[in-house]
C-alpha cells in the first residue's frame, strides 16, 4: 500500500520515513491541503500456486479523508492490471458495477470482482500477477475549524482481501488476508487571517 499525488508522484517524506501532506490553516479554519488530492494505492499479488478467478477487497478510508466529492465513486476508484513497470501504462480493468462506497466516518470501499475472465485482461489472476486498486481521496477537514496545535496528525489505513479459484466467489479460497503497512502524516502551517476569503475545496 502506498500514496501518490494525482500526477503519480510519491508524496514527500516526513522524518525521512512517512509520507506527508501539508495543511494550510488561516483564521483557525483549514483552507487547503497540498497535494489537493491523494491517490491511495493497494497492491494485491497472487503469491499462491493456483490462478485466482474472483476477488473481494474492502478498504477503510483513513479518518478525516473521503472519496473525492468532485467525482462519482465509480470515477474515483480504479482497478489496474499491473503488467508494466509504470503506473501510467498499466491497463485499467475497472468495472463500475463492482465498486461500492459505504457512507460513514470513515467511508468503506468495497470492490468485488466476480470473474477476472470478464474483465479486460480476459483471464484469471495468475501466480505472481498483480492488480492495483487506486482511490482518489480528498481531505474532509477543509472548511472546518482546526487548531494548528493538533498537528501533525497521524493517519493509517488498511485493507482486507479474499480471493477464490472459481468465478462467482466459489471454489478454494485464499483465506482472509489483511493488508497493512500504510501510514502518513498531515502537517500544518498557519498563515495570516483570511477569514473573509472563500474556502478552497
Amino acid at each position: 500500500m502506498f500514496l501518490t499525488d494525482t500526477d503519480l508522484n510519491y508524496l514527500p517524506l516526513f522524518l525521512n520515513h512517512y509520507p506527508e501532506v501539508n495543511v494550510t490553516i488561516s483564521g483557525g479554519v483549514v483552507r487547503t491541503v497540498n497535494p489537493r488530492h491523494v491517490l491511495e494505492w493497494i497492491n494485491v499479488t497472487n503469491i499462491g500456486a493456483m490462478p485466482l478467478q474472483s476477488l473481494k477487497l474492502n478498504e477503510l478510508i483513513p479518518l478525516d479523508w473521503q472519496v473525492s466529492q468532485a467525482l462519482k465513486p465509480e470515477k474515483a476508484v480504479h482497478v489496474y492490471f499491473a503488467n508494466t513497470t509504470s503506473l501510467e501504462t498499466n491497463p485499467e480493468i475497472t468495472r463500475p458495477s463492482t465498486i461500492a462506497v459505504s457512507p460513514g466516518h470513515p467511508e468503506l470501499i468495497r470492490v468485488a470482482i466476480p470473474s477476472f475472465n470478464a474483465t479486460e485482461i480476459g483471464h484469471p489472476l495468475m501466480p505472481s500477477q498483480t492488480i492495483l486498486l487506486s482511490i482518489r481521496l480528498s481531505y474532509a477537514l477543509i472548511g472546518t475549524s482546526q487548531s494548528a496545535a493538533a498537528y501533525p496528525r497521524y493517519y493509517a489505513f488498511g485493507a482486507h482481501a479474499e480471493a477464490w479459484t472459481m468465478t462467482g466467489f466459489l471454489g478454494t479460497t485464499s483465506g482472509n488476508v489483511d493488508l497493512f503497512g500504510a501510514e502518513f502524516y498531515a502537517l500544518a502551517k498557519t498563515v495570516g487571517n483570511r477569514s473573509h476569503e472563500p474556502t478552497i475545496v
